[in-house]
């Protein structure tokens, strides 16, 4: 029998372990009730972005069977057409808005494996705490919450990502067979979501073969896996058009030029300080860890799987840096494996240096430091002004009279109004395609990047685009009753997305102002507000 002494350890260890549960639970329940907040925000106030339109409107053509590459042009992967084929449902009921419900979720679960696999890469009484940092970091972020929404590659990407990350993380001293099967399964259909996200197929190859003495066969099964991922992705598109697929995943994206020297500098000196922008708490954080690190030197604070995992992020993060154009919102696919990352190496670099009395108080202080951070971060944040604002005029800030979604779904009830039984709608802003049902003229599914007026015929056909004679003879044989253009729709010359020049916009609106009469014009539309015109065609002269 137990003595009373013993009982009441006992009571003293079961109570302590229901207070760390209780911490984290509540903990976990905030960050879910501020994604919440900011999700529903940006979930009906975010901006509207032109791929949001092409890429719905794809994934429902990929619904209907259709094949990317060889029957409509698609500059990502397969994988996400194929993955958001089944989300067609919720589009056909909520439009964009059903689009960015499925994406929010996607990028909900990258957040929250990215927890799971922050708190394995920091085994022991530190796990929650690492896999609270993590969660809070982007949870509570507006700007990752907004561009998580967003129907883009990004969540889905992440999610892929991550979970291969966690095969590779699993117990012992390296993945068994089965986990690294998947994990490279899970990295194969992730750069069959976007291209960039390949680089960790050989990074982590290069990992396992070189650890094969305590990892086994893992990095035969990781080979076997990938090269699985690699054919389920992209073996359909490369038996049915092979040029097609590589012309649009791979020559597309390096068409465009930033220019040399001093033009190049500047757009990744951009991406850097808007990325610093977007994710200050986690880039204050990762600066804290390294300053850290070089001070004190700890032993054994990066795991052989976390070391692999930084070298994929950073190589992840090089590659859309070298991106002739870069954006700062490609780094939204790395930040749950960064936030993961940097809740572990935080954990692990600072127990050593508290002292064991206070490393339960140190540990609670140092998540509410960031949780009130990333919140204080959000609040600050410049996504939150566009809910709201419109632009700035002078001296004043003129409001929107509604958000950019709303003003969509009442232009598309307009658009229905009009509309006699399943027609065509002539534009390039295809979310309004989306938004109603209707279909656009072949040629267009890729919006205002539909339009490669220097391409000849041959070639333009066979990539499943406009040259600009086809255009013409579009503009000028279509019998779609209705047309819409916002200030994307015939302006935008492809692949290197430069301005048409004035002439050139003048031929194109010119045919379609002989053959259509404007009936409607509502300014501020989608993205960057620009006037969207609603023209009708004219009845034909007897």
């Amino acid at each position: 029998m137990c003595t009373h002494s013993e009982q009441q350890t006992v009571a003293n260890t079961n109570t302590a372990k229901g207070d760390k549960r209780s911490w984290f639970v509540g903990l976990l329940l905030i960050g879910l009730g501020v994604w919440f907040v900011l999700g529903a925000a940006n979930l009906y106030f975010g901006e509207l972005n032109q791929d949001e339109g092409w890429y719905l409107y794809t994934a429902r053509l990929t619904a209907e069977g259709v094949q990317p590459y060889r029957d409509f042009a698609f500059t990502q992967g397969p994988v996400f057409l194929a993955v958001y084929a089944q989300a067609q449902p919720l589009v056909d009921r909520w439009g964009v808005m059903g689009g960015r419900l499925f994406t929010g979720f996607l990028g909900l679960a990258a957040v929250l494996l990215g927890g799971w696999l922050a708190a394995r890469l920091a085994p022991g009484p530190g796990a929650r705490t690492a896999a609270a940092i993590a969660i809070v970091l982007l949870l509570c972020n507006v700007y990752h919450s907004y561009f998580s929404l967003l129907v883009k590659t990004y969540s889905l990407c992440a999610l892929l990502l991550v979970a291969g990350a966690l095969c590779l993380t699993g117990k012992g001293t390296g993945p068994r067979t089965r986990s690294a099967l998947f994990a490279g399964l899970f990295f194969g259909l992730a750069a069959g979501v976007r291209l960039s996200a390949g680089i960790w197929l050989p990074v982590a190859g290069l990992y396992l073969l070189g650890r094969r003495r305590d990892a086994g066969r893992a990095w035969l099964y990781f080979g076997a896996g990938g090269m699985l991922g690699l054919v389920i992705a992209f073996g359909p598109s490369l038996i049915h058009a092979p040029q097609e697929t590589w012309f649009w995943l791979v020559q597309y994206h390096t068409a465009r030029d930033a220019g040399a020297g001093w033009g190049g500098l500047i757009y990744k000196a951009g991406f850097v300080s808007r990325f610093v922008q977007a994710y200050f708490v986690a880039v204050l954080l990762l600066l804290m860890l390294g300053v850290t690190v070089w001070m004190t030197k700890p032993r054994g604070w990066l795991s052989a799987p976390a070391g692999l995992l930084w070298i994929g992020a950073i190589l992840l993060s090089l590659v859309h840096l070298a991106a002739p154009f870069p954006y700062e919102d490609y780094q939204v696919l790395v930040m749950p494996l960064l936030s993961a990352l940097l809740g572990a190496g935080v954990v692990r670099v600072s127990q050593p240096l508290i002292p064991a009395a206070q490393q339960r108080n140190w540990k609670h202080a140092l998540v509410l430091v960031i949780l009130l951070g990333s919140i204080a971060a959000a609040v600050s944040s410049p996504i939150n002004q566009a809910w709201v604002l419109r632009e700035r005029d002078r001296i004043w800030w003129r409001l929107k009279e509604t958000s950019d979604l709303a003003l969509l779904q009442e232009t598309a009830r307009w658009l229905n109004e009009q509309r006699d039984g399943d027609v065509l709608l002539l534009t390039q802003d295809t979310y309004l395609a989306v938004e109603t049902g209707m279909r656009v003229p072949q040629g267009l599914e890729m919006g205002p990047f539909s339009y490669y007026p220097d391409l000849d015929r041959t070639e333009a056909e066979q990539r499943r685009v406009l040259n600009r004679e086809m255009m013409i003879e579009l503009l000028e044989t279509t019998d779609s009753p209705l047309a819409a253009f916002s200030g994307y729709g015939l302006s935008i010359r492809s692949p290197d997305v430069t301005e048409l020049s004035p002439d050139e916009q003048a031929e194109l609106w010119w045919i379609i102002e002989q053959r259509y009469e404007r009936k409607k014009r509502i300014p501020h539309f989608g993205q960057a507000h620009t006037t969207l015109e609603i023209w009708s065609l004219r009845n034909p002269e007897p």
